[in-house]
């Protein structure tokens, strides 16, 4: 499947103020690929899914308080050919990850499950 059909069943809705966000199916897709990469003691895979996708959602909070609307709409709508390229892309996803590391808690996961 190319990018653009992977992103279109992850499909986006407005969020307040304007901004598009992964809906409910997208957030269910993106735990259940962490939930099969983590395995975590004391928990059913059930209840796995549902950290999993309180995590993700978190995250996406915190990176929708950061990333203005044209930026999401570029990053969740895009493809290989009328995205940014790949330099750009990657200092972005660098920038990320440093700020959701420093913003988001999510002291249920271990530093193996976070990283």
């Amino acid at each position: 499947a190319t990018l653009r059909s992977k992103r279109a069943s992850c499909h986006i809705e407005p969020n307040t103020g304007g901004r598009k966000r992964l809906n409910k199916q997208g957030v269910v897709k993106i735990a259940t690929l962490i939930n099969a990469l983590v395995d975590m003691d004391y928990f059913t895979e059930e209840e796995e899914q549902d950290l999993f996708e309180h995590a993700v959602m978190l995250v996406l909070d915190k990176v929708e308080e950061i990333l203005p609307g044209p930026i999401m709409r570029l990053v969740l709508e895009t493809d290989f050919d009328d995205g940014v390229d790949d330099e750009m892309a990657e200092t972005m996803r660098a920038r990320l990850i440093e700020y959701v590391k420093k913003n988001v808690s999510l002291p249920y996961l271990d530093s193996t499950d976070v990283a």
